[in-house]
């Protein structure tokens, strides 16, 4: 009963994030229970434009998915003005329904 709660309340989740739990070809897909598990374990947070996520250096314990808008991801490199600094490298744009993190 509950995963058939959960399924119908979150089955645009579940859409959205099918790469999740099917593989390319679709042969293979996780159970319906599972995926209702996995997404009543999530957390749900909501960031501003400019915001950051994860910052340089700390340890990633999780992964984050997209749900709705998109976000950058940055990296450093060493100034070539100065080498003690470091220039901030915009790496690549992540759109909706995408992911990144540790998982």
């Amino acid at each position: 009963m509950k995963h058939r709660l959960v399924s119908s309340v979150l089955y645009s989740q579940m859409k959205s994030f099918a790469f999740f739990h099917e593989d390319f070809e679709g042969r293979n897909k996780a159970s319906v229970s599972f995926i209702a598990e996995i997404l009543t374990s999530l957390d749900s947070q909501m960031y501003l434009p400019g915001t950051t996520i994860i910052e340089r250096g700390s340890r990633v314990k999780e992964m984050v998915l997209i749900k709705q808008g998109k976000c950058n991801l940055y990296g450093f490199r060493t100034s070539k003005l100065d080498a003690s600094l470091l220039e901030k490298l915009h790496i690549v744009r992540l759109p909706e329904k995408s992911w990144f993190g540790d998982f």
